[in-house]
């Protein structure tokens, strides 16, 4: 989705519309977040989420739906561990703090690393380093696509090198990118350099 919408961006960008260029962009994903919408009133409810209302049947259905190999023999597992759930299991139960303390914390972190920041305001980061209004367009598809391409790496290797590595070699990789983009704009040389630093800092964020 991301790709899709800075190559959108692109298009755009080459029709020279002028003040009514920035309108286009913003207003062009409106009709798939539209469709998006459309399509959400057809989604199937969570098996569980059904059990424990005793819509069964409806939960069987659902677990058929999503092309389940045993959907009695799934359906007959959520109903035991739900009868085994004890009041104290809950997610935010004190013997679950550790780990809620961590994920939370990695997702804060995420943010915390100018993901969006970086994102949301590509054309900007091309525009103060002196790129055309095209070129820094088209140069966001470029990051677009190594997004693409590391998350489809990232997740074949996952299982096999772990996520904790993953983990740190990335955060490494983007601290490193990250101060590079910072040299740039500071020492106000080597914008040539821009793209790839961006392109590193997201293949290591993905």
């Amino acid at each position: 989705g991301i790709l899709i919408a800075y190559f959108s961006n692109y298009l755009v960008a080459l029709n020279h519309l002028g003040a009514l260029d920035w309108r286009w962009k913003f207003g062009i994903p409106a009709l798939p977040a539209a469709l998006f919408l459309i399509l959400l009133v057809h989604i199937l409810q969570s098996p569980r989420w059904l059990v424990k209302r005793g819509r069964t049947d409806e939960a069987r259905r659902g677990l058929q739906l999503v092309g389940a190999e045993d959907a009695e023999r799934e359906l007959q597992e959520i109903i035991g561990s739900m009868k085994e759930e004890q009041p104290q299991d809950r997610l935010f139960s004190w013997k679950y703090r550790f780990p809620i303390f961590l994920a939370v914390s990695l997702a804060v972190f995420n943010q915390f690393s100018g993901i969006n920041a970086i994102l949301y305001y590509l054309n900007d980061i091309f525009a103060h380093a002196g790129f055309s209004g095209i070129s820094g367009d088209l140069q966001a598809v470029a990051i677009g696509a190594t997004n693409l391409i590391f998350t489809l790496i990232a997740m074949s290797v996952i299982d096999r090198l772990g996520r904790k590595t993953l983990l740190l070699v990335g955060s490494v990789g983007t601290a490193l990118c990250l101060a590079g983009v910072s040299l740039v704009f500071f020492t106000a040389q080597h914008q040539g350099a821009l793209l790839w630093l961006l392109v590193g800092f997201i293949a290591f964020f993905a």
